[in-house]
């Protein structure tokens, strides 16, 4: 997690001390938030924010995914934070944005520039 959203959570938990073992506790006691009640929380969101996409935590995660390696996380590290026993898992969670493949450059393209320095 990021320092960001720890200090979030410190202060989530100062404000509203939640008690017992999880951070977001279930309206049962001793049982965590349910999957429905962060389902309906994330679409009462994405309605405040007049969102009219199809949004869900699903699409949270593979968001992510491809951000991260827009940002050039290597795969195997976003398999370790997501949890995957197995590559190919991983693997369907990234999009190839078209922009990306286009600005890809081949080995000769950067021979005898500093980029190709980088490359030896």
């Amino acid at each position: 997690m990021g320092e960001k959203l720890v200090g979030l959570l410190r202060e989530y938990w100062r404000l509203t001390q939640p008690g017992g073992e999880y951070v977001f506790p279930g309206d049962i006691a001793g049982r965590p938030i349910t999957r429905k009640a962060v389902w309906d929380a994330l679409h009462r969101a994405a309605r405040a924010a007049r969102i009219r996409k199809h949004v869900s935590p699903h699409i949270l995660r593979h968001s992510y995914a491809t951000h991260q390696l827009e940002r050039g996380v290597n795969l195997h590290t976003l398999q370790v934070v997501l949890g995957h026993a197995r590559i190919d898992t991983t693997l369907r969670y990234l999009r190839v944005l078209p922009e990306h493949v286009a600005g890809l450059k081949s080995r000769l393209d950067v021979l005898g520039t500093p980029e190709g320095e980088l490359l030896r």
